[in-house]
C-alpha cells in the first residue's frame, strides 16, 4: 500500500523549502547591489541548500507514493482518473 500521506506532507515541505530558497535569493541580489559580496556569497550558499532539501523531499515523496515523472507507477502503469 502506498503513503500518499507521507507524500502529500513531503511535498508541501519542498514547496515550503523553494519559497525559503527563493527569499534566499532575492536577499543575495539585494546584497549584491549594496556591494557586499560576502553576505551575497552566504546567501546563495543558504538557497542552494534549501533548493537541495527540497529536491530530497520532492524526490522521497514520490517514491512514498510510488509515481515516477511519467505519471506511472514502478510497474509502467498509468494512472487515470475515475469519472
Amino acid at each position: 500500500m502506498t503513503n500518499f500521506a507521507d507524500a502529500a506532507r513531503l511535498h508541501k515541505q519542498a514547496a515550503d523549502d523553494h519559497k525559503a530558497a527563493a527569499d534566499h535569493h532575492f536577499a543575495a541580489a539585494e546584497h549584491h547591489a549594496q556591494g557586499k559580496a560576502e553576505d551575497a556569497k552566504a546567501s546563495s550558499q543558504a538557497a542552494m541548500a534549501c533548493c537541495n532539501t527540497a529536491k530530497t523531499n520532492s524526490t522521497t515523496a514520490c517514491n512514498c507514493s510510488g509515481e515516477r515523472r511519467d505519471g506511472s507507477d514502478r510497474l509502467g502503469r498509468h494512472h487515470r482518473a475515475a469519472g
